[in-house]
């Protein structure tokens, strides 16, 4: 096997072969080291997110400002700060992503509350107000650049549109057990989207074309009726649904969902758990509803 490790990761990408298999934790860990520091904020630094070219990135801080930085900046005598904003956050800043280029930074924070803000003109407004927390803001990426999500522990993910009139567009998304603690979209398809839960061990991916504000109906028990017709899969590690399910899940807490550049496979990270891959094309669930059956097989646990 090939020692380099960046390598690896990089033929595992372009071939889909799982290359770096027999890498052990402890020896992947050794070899990270510290690159670079990058002193701009305050507080804790609770979000960073590269752009689309992958040049350069926002922060968003509990010192409640965001920051555009220039990470491959290689002179010392020059700040890697090229864009800084105070924003009228009342609370910390959770996450902070690019909408339209570097046109707009739209972010939200622990009070609930999403706010864009155009880069430029150094302008913000609030663009939306969750009941509770919101976690995290994603733009839909460089197939809808002018689209980008909120989700929230008061259980819905949110929609927002650049180009209408009125950029809030309304729930897409709303379930009725758990809040919504992390999103992320498909790579090359915008309308598939998966949903991390702050108190369900199950990811689900949906699609976001039968995800309507209007189709998104709920009943009087406070059930989503279209939520096995908008589900494409579910996944989660097995353990974690077990007959002790109520404990399980106190240490289920979905705290992360990434894509891989392929879109084939997806990572999820668990509270107080590990971090596991699973396959996204895995057909080996249904629409019924037996969570058991719903969830799909970790494919590697890390």
């Amino acid at each position: 096997m090939d020692t380099n490790l960046t390598s690896s990761i990089f033929h595992r990408q372009l071939i889909g072969k799982s290359v770096i298999k027999n890498w052990k934790t402890e020896t992947l860990v050794q070899r990270l080291k510290l690159t670079k520091t990058f002193n701009c904020h305050n507080g804790c630094v609770n979000t960073i997110q590269f752009d689309s070219t992958g040049n350069l990135m926002i922060s968003g801080s509990d010192d409640k400002t965001l920051k555009i930085l220039d990470p491959k900046l290689k002179s010392s005598n020059k700040s890697p700060t090229l864009w800084s904003y105070q924003t009228n956050h009342f609370s910390n800043i959770f996450s902070a992503s690019l909408v339209n280029g570097l046109t707009y930074a739209a972010s939200c924070s622990r009070d609930g509350e999403v706010r864009l803000t155009h880069i430029i003109r150094k302008t913000s407004a609030v663009a939306f107000s969750h009941d509770k927390t919101a976690y995290q803001t994603l733009s839909a990426g460089p197939y809808a650049p002018n689209i980008f999500f909120s989700c929230s522990d008061d259980k819905t993910v949110r929609k927002f549109d650049l180009r209408a009139r009125t950029c809030y567009q309304g729930a897409c998304i709303e379930l009725n057990n758990s809040g919504i603690s992390t999103i992320a979209i498909h790579p090359f398809d915008e309308t598939k989207l998966l949903v991390g839960c702050s108190d369900d061990p199950i990811v689900k991916l949906y699609d976001l074309r039968y995800c309507s504000v209007n189709n998104n109906t709920i009943n009087n028990n406070g059930i989503n009726n279209n939520d096995n017709k908008t589900t494409l899969q579910r996944y989660a590690p097995h353990h974690l649904l077990s007959a002790k399910a109520t404990e399980s899940r106190k240490l289920g807490r979905v705290t992360c969902v990434k894509f891989n550049t392929m879109g084939d496979e997806f990572l999820a990270s668990y509270s107080n758990e590990h971090v596991y891959i699973f396959n996204v094309n895995n057909n080996n669930n249904n629409n019924d509803d037996d969570e058991e059956n719903n969830n799909n097989v970790e494919k590697k646990r890390k």
